[in-house]
Order: structure tokens, then sequence, then C-alpha cells
């Protein structure tokens, strides 16, 4: 064989069958692409059915730098010597063993390796289980953390504010809980990124979380998260003003290439994957939990944020009257609080805006007028008191009120109460 060889890539060949073992005589090779095939190196008996499992001879390779064997459909378990490597779409299951300090990436989607130092740990839309090791803070120069969609539990270990280079940590969709650490905003200052959505996590948001400047995406969505927003939340520099870098991709560098982060964002109530674009995203989603208070008018200091959803809360009190200073929100969704008072005239300053949700709050009197607010399907103001287009009838009546509290008016078209 071509023992020289240091590049190979099969990506998407439709090859089948058992991979040759004298392919683990390349020794000299450094990056091998086998995704997208069926390709089991090896099958052992299970019950009357024979499963394909990890190439053992990938254990013996020492000069890897890239290996891709994403989407092969292998339903195999981690061996010890694997952290290395990595697979993509297949059904890895068990505890998350002890990382060891030499893995400098590791993607289970999509790999790449170094032996120098840490960077990138990918161990995502898997079936893992347990708690994440202690182990994890020897990853010194780990900058992004990526654990999400799995059965993980326990809680965010302290070992992990020794990773001060981490920029981007994703845990959504696990069975997490306990406080969100103060750590975090303390001693990870160069966070970019924070995805803690749909985990069981409790207690405030802590406000030394709004330490965090370079913060671009902050979703904490369907947890159990309690009391106010942090009124500190203007500090957000990276949601305040935009970056002269702020076109590039979020991306890492590795002595022989690079790669770019990607996420699944919930937007305008759809998920959006975004991958080289990621770093022109500003977004904050604190939706489904139950946090309290008025909304902070430091909010609105935000003024790149453009997506912004704080639905499914108990906020009462009024609109910020300055939402308007937002200009570049595309998305606004304050559904399901009970928030009162008018719609604030600055919402018809809001050009970008493209989804809009109020509904089911108590608010009342007219809708601004605005291209955008009237260009929205009535749904979005529903279980209201307001009036005006977009809604269909001029006039509406939300909540059934007693003679002696209605106040009367009138509108375009006719006559229109409010309690």
């Amino acid at each position: 064989m071509c023992s020289r060889l240091e590049f190979l890539d099969l990506i998407g060949c439709q090859l089948s069958g058992h991979l040759n073992s004298r392919l683990g005589q390349l020794k000299s090779l450094v990056t091998l692409h086998l995704s997208a095939n069926s390709i089991p190196a090896r099958s052992y008996r299970t019950g009357l059915a024979f499963r394909p499992m990890i190439p053992p001879w990938l254990r013996s390779q020492k000069k890897f730098w890239c290996l891709d064997i994403s989407d092969s459909k292998i339903p195999d378990t981690i061996p010890n010597w694997f952290w290395n490597l990595s697979y993509q779409s297949n059904r890895i299951e068990g505890p998350l063993p002890r990382v060891p300090s030499n893995v400098a990436a590791l993607d289970l989607p999509t790999i790449l390796y170094q032996a120098l130092f840490p960077i990138f740990l990918n161990l995502g839309n898997n079936r893992l289980t347990g708690d994440i090791p202690n182990s994890i803070g020897t990853l010194r120069f780990l900058q992004s953390l990526h654990l999400e969609n799995n059965s993980i539990s326990g809680q965010i270990p302290l070992s992990l504010e020794n990773c001060t280079n981490l920029e981007f940590l994703h845990l959504a969709e696990n069975h997490l809980a306990g406080n969100i650490p103060t750590w975090i905003g303390e001693g990870l200052s160069k966070m970019k990124v924070i995805i803690l959505r749909s985990n069981n996590f409790n207690g405030s948001i802590p406000e030394e979380i709004c330490r965090l400047a370079s913060l671009q995406i902050l979703d904490l969505a369907h947890n159990k998260l309690s009391e106010n927003i942090p009124r500190c939340i203007n500090n957000f520099s990276a949601m305040t003003t935009t970056s002269e870098h702020s076109s590039n991709g979020i991306s890492y560098s590795i002595s022989m290439g690079g790669f770019y982060e990607n996420a699944a964002l919930v937007m305008k109530r759809k998920i959006v994957k975004y991958g080289t674009i990621l770093n022109i995203v500003r977004s904050m989603d604190l939706s489904s939990n139950n946090l309290s208070g008025e909304i902070p008018e430091e909010v609105t200091s935000l003024i790149i944020l453009q997506s912004l959803n704080l639905s499914h809360n108990h906020f009462h009190r009024i609109i910020p009257e300055n939402i308007g200073a937002m200009g570049s929100l595309e998305s606004l969704d304050f559904s399901v609080n009970q928030l009162v008072g008018e719609i604030p005239s600055s919402t018809s300053r809001l050009t970008f805006l493209n989804y809009l949700n109020l509904s089911y709050k108590n608010l009342k009197g007219k809708i601004p007028s605005s291209t955008q607010l009237q260009s929205f399907d009535a749904s979005s103001f529903l279980g209201n008191a307001l009036w005006g287009a977009p809604l269909e009838e001029n006039c509406t009546v939300v909540n059934e009120t007693s003679a002696k509290e209605v106040e009367w008016g009138v509108c375009e078209h006719g006559t229109w109460i409010c309690g």
C-alpha cells in the first residue's frame, strides 16, 4: 500500500461492507474522511444479528489530525482509546468517561484531532448519561464544549471554571439541574455563546453573568429560573455595539487548518441552524421560565439584538417605552405574561421586525400604526383589550367587565370598551 499517503477522502462514496484492516498500515495518514458510508470495520454477534463496531486498527494511528467517520451508522459504545476520534448520527450510549488531557479536538458529529492541546470537544446528539466528569477542567485550552441533546444529569462541574479560554458552551436538552454558576461570569470572560435551554436549572439569573461583555447568544429557555432579569444586562457589549470582526464566523484555528462553530437556535418559533454566519447573530431567549418583575428598561440598550424572547413567564407592569430603540430586532415575543398598559408608540420604529407575538397579556388601547405592525396576523395581538389594524374588528372586548368598571370611548368605526 501507499505507505506515504497522508490524505484519503472517501466521503459519500456509497461504500458498504467491511473496512479493510490493511488501511491500518498507512502509518503516515493524517486525514481520513469516511463519512456518509456504511463501512463497518468488523462485526460481532448480538443475539441473531451482527453489529458493526468502531475500527480497532484506528487505535494504532499516531499522526491523525482529522478523522471523520460521521454518519456511518455505528451503534457501538465508546472505547477508552477513542478519545481522539469521532462519529456523527450514530447511537452512542453509556456514561461519559474520564476526559484525558491530550485531546485537542473531539467532535462526535465531526472530528478534528491534534495532540498538542485541546480546543474543541463535541459529544452532542448522542445518548450519553451520568454527570459531566470533573476531569473536564483539565482541558484548560478548551474553547468550545458541545454536550447538547443527551441525557446528562447533575450540575455543571466547578472544575469547568479552569477552562478560562471557553467561548462556546452548549449544554441544551439534558437533565442538568442546580443554579447557574456565578463563576461563569467571573472567570469565563471570553464567553460568546451560552445555550442551556431545556434543562432543570433553578434559582435566579446571576448578576455576574453581566460581566460577559463578549456574549452574543444567551439561551436559558425552558428551565425553572425565577426572580428578575438583572438590570446590568446592558453590559453585554456584543449586543450593544457592532464589532469590526462581526462578519467573521466563530471559528477555531489548529496548525493544519480550522473549523467554524455551529448551533441550532430557536428563532421565530422555528429551529434554525447557523454555521459560518453565527458570529453576526445576536439572540436572547429566556422564555418558559418563572421569571417575574418588570422587563428592565436596560434591555432596550441591546440595540443590535436580533431576537428577544421573554414569553411564558410572569413579567408584569408595562412594555419598556423605548423598545423602539432596538432597531435590529427581527423577532420579538412577549406573549403569555402579565404585562399591562398600551403598546409603546416607539414600537412602530422596529422596521426590521418580521415576527411579533404580544398575545395573551393585559394590554389595551390602539395598536400603533406602522407598515410593520399592521402587516402581522391578528394572532400576534389576541388575548388583550386592543383595537385597530390588523385585528379584523376595530373594536374588541376580551375580558368581561362589570358596568361600573367600563371605560367608554369611540374608535374609527364605532364604540370600544376596555377594562
